[in-house]
């Protein structure tokens, strides 16, 4: 039987795992040289009376043995493989004698770990730049026009405000250009959490959710039929909880402007119902309103940015995109249910950041 003839450990102890990096096969299989060969993690004592062949020593990893033979029928092989964690690149070169059979197979393998790290690095950066060209393209388009609508009918109604005598003509005038502004301020608004969410780091402090959906709440209640919508705040905060403020703030103000911007006035009830429960591990915020609703074929596409599922929506179609973006800051999750003329339920998972920094 073919026996290993040589192993060199490079002065390691060999009880431990050894770093394969060079290695020489015999045309028969035998393993006559190897520089650091990791017999150890294969269940074998390294030593030069082993007894073992290659086809002996890898019986157990077909793919390894294929390749093995069909460098010994010579082909030039070049291999990566993960091994506990360790990426390797492994290149097989046979070696012909002057009859074209092959004398032996040379092998050098290394450790390409931080290389593929490094690659899957660049990779995800490279998938993040064209995703931020891409919405930059979109954001270009969609925010000339979404400034300029504002602009362009606050103009037109100052022009007619001029040539008009009657006062309750004026007034209602002056109601439509404060719309206008309104709508103009929202959009510069969402423009600037977009910026802030896209580009700030993520900041984790001890939040107090009672304290923070009660300023979120103050912000609301001088809009169109706020005083007509029942609302209802249930809070469970066993212990502390740590996340970025600034994120959650875009999310509550986003999810609960939404549910009162689309409440449904013709029910007799329309409500707004925010619940709060969290522990060390994470928290679950639920938004729920039985307001408009979402239509069917709009749900998969409610987190698009620009995305309006109607025409007539007051909003910029910024609000849901950036609110998906600032979970995912955070290392959360966010989830809806709707159905059309009855009601939405948000459903955001958060994680308790004093032992779980975000990436």
């Amino acid at each position: 039987m073919p026996t290993i003839t040589h192993i060199e450990t490079s002065g390691l102890d060999s009880s431990a795992p050894l770093f394969v990096e060079t290695f020489l096969i015999d045309g028969d299989g035998t393993l006559t040289y190897s520089k650091g060969f990791d017999l150890a993690c294969f269940g074998f004592k390294p030593g030069p009376s082993s007894g073992l062949s290659v086809f002996d020593l890898f019986q157990d990893d077909p793919a390894l043995l294929e390749t093995i033979k069909r460098a010994l029928n010579g082909e030039a092989i070049n291999t990566e493989a993960n091994m506990a964690g360790i990426t390797y690149a492994t290149s097989y070169s046979p070696v012909l004698d002057i009859k074209g059979k092959v004398k032996c197979v040379i092998g050098v393998s290394c450790d390409i770990t931080e290389r593929k790290a490094t690659q899957k690095a660049l990779l995800d950066r490279n998938e993040e730049l064209i995703k931020i060209n891409k919405e930059l393209d979109k954001f270009v388009y969609s925010a000339s026009h979404d400034l300029r609508a504002p602009i362009a009918s606050l103009l037109g109604l100052i022009e007619v405000a001029r040539l008009e005598k009657n006062m309750d003509s004026i007034t209602r005038l002056l109601n439509m250009q404060e719309k206008s502004l309104l709508r103009l301020d929202r959009f510069i608004k969402d423009i600037v959490d977009h910026s802030r969410n896209t580009r700030l780091p993520v900041e984790c402090e001890s939040i107090n959710f009672e304290k923070m959906l009660q300023m979120t709440m103050e912000q609301f209640q001088f809009m169109d039929n706020v005083n007509k919508i029942r609302t209802k705040i249930i809070v469970d905060q066993e212990e502390k909880f740590f996340t970025a403020p600034s994120r959650l703030e875009i999310v509550l103000n986003n999810l609960i402007s939404n549910s009162l911007k689309y409440a449904d006035m013709q029910k007799d009830d329309p409500f707004i119902e925010v619940q709060i429960k969290s522990n060390s591990r994470s928290a679950e915020i639920k938004v729920i309103d039985n307001g408009e609703g979402i239509p069917t074929d709009s749900k998969s596409r409610v987190f698009d940015m620009f995305y309006r599922a109607t025409a007539n929506g007051p909003g910029s179609g910024l609000g849901l995109y950036i609110v998906k973006e600032a979970v995912g800051k955070i290392g959360g999750t966010i989830n809806v249910n709707s159905e059309y003329g009855k009601g939405t339920e948000f459903v955001v998972n958060i994680p308790n950041l004093l032992h779980q920094p975000p990436h």
